[in-house]
């Protein structure tokens, strides 16, 4: 029986490999095609025909030298595949070495020392599962050594080793077949793929298609063998399919209406993650980001709920150098008084109306139109007397800096946290990228709130004459955005400061927004944002920007798309795990970090200031829960 499943793969697969199963999916007719979470794990691997013709595509392609790629769609065990052809080498051949390759160390092996530990999302995890010894004869696994990024059979002289996405990756290896999973994600492939080409004659490249990755060209250009694994060959999810000419694939069934049209879930599928994830579409849904279906219908629906007029239009104006004299829209014109900005003197800051800006001096500044729009009523400070939005709740800002001074303008969306809401926009390339990082802090003074607004920004280029050197540096505001070293999110251990954009992020950002519009995930209320968000495309260079920057007599901001990329970083704020600011321990690791770049800045000043001016407030507002070394409460 052995031998037979050491000739056979199918065989050995259905035999002795088991698979995890994370979900069922129903059949009965008035919940047909719902997905469910599954009652039994551990199941036997019995594979479908699909799943059979590309097992023996892998092992064909690995006796003859050959490369393939896997183009699959979600969740239809594509990984699970390829452990388990690599592990019967593993365990029926002789001095067989396979590679595993994924665009993160962590998604390869992480505290997968030994089987069924670590964690279950890895590939080494899946491998694990099948070398348990509950599962496989004894006799099978005596010679077997596993650990976390290496398992060896020592009988057979085979190994299994796993690696993170590099241009080294294989160097100085001798590999039987290579297997790079989600292949389209990785910038490098092209890279990777020649590095490789020094160590194994057969790789096999898995993963759903991306538009604009190296994988959907070399999909396209059909450098490799081609094999497709999707959810209409998955006989769970399509057990009652039928021809359907209107869907992109002719083909129909009650899980692909559920999932798409969010029929269970109310969380309908966008066009895009439609194409890509279910239906392998190498164009995906054209070149735009967001599907026009999507903007159309929420503007509609903003429109009938009276969403989309603000409440106020104006401009913030300033009590220049704090000390009386004449007010003026100029944040420039603050002069030596920007540094008390630290201690929250808000009085110098107000709002007026449009129409209700004549007198003020506007140092030359063009005022055709509002700078900024509101969709908060403003109310009057019990404390103070003045006129703010409500300071009961948490505010951020988002930004897109602009170079200004009449050209490409810089863009400012405001949200409030607790409500899920875009509350204002601020747009004009009357000021100089140092002059919108003044403004910037200003806003996030004004409408203050439960803690410090935290703050965004793209910091390519401009971005760090309006960040670095002015949020933080010149105004000493310090509740910002923290990215990875790395871009991973989960870690926290950061002193990164803001966005650091490229084309594919802010490609993945606006798609990432346009699924929360699409889930009700946010309440977006400027109707110009809606319009350059649906305008926003990818070009056949890769570049990010909007549609209209081919008409001529349209301006910057229309242009470049800046309000929509200021707008989409509020997804980058949801998906960021600290939200709340930053603790005083946090702020001081940041300083320390900004000191040895030679930031003159004093730790100690900076954090006994911010303390202070917050102990103030707090007191000022009645609130006891302040305790010094951290903030009084939690952004939630």
């Amino acid at each position: 029986m052995f031998e037979q499943a050491a000739e056979s793969i199918v065989f050995f697969v259905n035999l002795f490999c088991w698979t995890f199963a994370k979900r069922d999916i129903l059949t009965e007719p008035d919940v047909a095609g719902m997905v469910v979470n599954s009652k039994f794990n551990r199941r036997p691997f019995l594979t479908w025909p699909a799943q059979d013709a590309i097992l023996i595509g892998m092992h064909t392609a690995e006796l003859e030298g050959q490369s393939l790629a896997l183009v699959k769609s979600r969740d239809e065990g594509a990984s699970w595949l390829t452990t388990v052809k690599a592990l019967h080498g593993f365990l029926t051949g002789r001095g067989a070495n396979y590679l595993f390759v994924s665009r993160r160390q962590e998604e390869v092996s992480k505290g997968n020392n030994k089987p069924n530990t670590g964690d279950p999302k890895t590939l080494f995890w899946k491998i694990g599962y099948n070398l348990d010894k509950r599962r496989l004869p004894p006799w099978l696994l005596e010679h077997v050594k596993f650990s976390s990024f290496l398992i060896q059979n020592s009988k057979l002289l085979n190994t299994i080793s796993g690696e993170p996405t590099t241009e080294a990756a294989g160097t100085g290896s001798r590999i039987n077949q290579c297997y790079i999973d989600e292949a389209a994600r990785i910038k490098e492939l092209d890279a990777i793929e020649q590095s490789l080409d020094a160590a194994t004659i057969s790789q096999v490249h898995v993963s759903t298609v991306y538009d604009g990755s190296q994988f959907n060209r070399n999909v396209q250009q059909k450098r490799v063998q081609i094999f497709h694994l999707g959810w209409e060959n998955n006989p769970y999810k399509a057990f009652d399919r039928y021809v359907d000419e209107s869907t992109p694939l002719g083909i129909n069934c009650s899980w692909y209406k559920a999932e798409t049209l969010g029929t269970f879930t109310n969380k309908r599928m966008l066009a895009r993650s439609v194409a890509e994830n279910l239906n392998r579409q190498l164009g995906g849904t054209g070149r735009y980001l967001l599907p026009s279906q999507l903007i159309e219908n929420y503007r509609a629906d903003a429109e009938d709920m009276g969403w989309l007029e603000p409440i106020h239009t104006g401009e913030l104006v300033f009590a220049r150098d704090f000390d009386g004299d004449a007010p003026t829209i100029n944040p420039y014109r603050l002069g030596e008084g920007d540094r008390r900005l630290m201690k929250k003197e808000s009085a110098a800051i107000y709002f007026r109306d449009f129409d209700d800006l004549y007198g003020i001096e506007r140092d030359g500044l063009p005022l055709e139109h509002p700078s900024l729009k509101l969709w908060v009523p403003l109310l009057s400070d019990p404390v103070t007397g003045q006129i703010r939005p409500d300071q009961d709740t948490n505010y951020a800002i988002t930004v897109d800096p602009g170079a200004g001074v009449g050209r490409n303008p810089g863009a400012m969306r405001i949200w409030d946290l607790n409500r899920q809401a875009a509350v204002g926009t601020w747009s004009s390339a009357a000021y100089s990228p140092e002059d919108q990082g003044r403004i910037a802090v200003a806003l996030a003074i004004w409408f203050g709130g439960l803690n410090p607004a935290i703050m965004c920004w793209e910091t390519n280029g401009i971005g760090g004459a309006f960040g670095k050197k002015t949020v933080i540096d010149y105004l000493g505001w310090y509740a910002v955005f923290m990215r990875s070293t790395d871009d991973k999110l989960e870690n926290l251990d950061s002193t990164k400061v803001g966005w650091f954009s490229n084309e594919e992020k802010k490609a993945e950002l606006i798609t990432m927004y346009g699924d929360m519009i699409a889930n009700g995930e946010v309440k977006e209320c400027d109707g110009d944002a809606l319009d350059e968000l649906k305008s926003m495309l990818r070009t056949e260079d890769g570049s990010v920007c909007s549609d209209l920057m081919a008409i001529e007599k349209k301006s910057d901001r229309m242009v470049h798309g800046d309000l929509a990329i200021a707008t989409c970083q509020y997804a980058l704020l949801c998906t960021e795990t600290r939200l709340d600011g930053l603790s005083v321990e946090q702020r001081l690791q940041m300083i320390k970090a900004m000191e040895a770049e030679e930031n003159p800045m004093t730790p100690a000043g900076i954090i006994r200031a911010i303390e202070d001016a917050d102990a103030e407030r707090a007191q000022a507002r009645g609130r006891s829960e302040f305790i010094r070394g951290g903030w009084g409460s939690d952004l939630t």
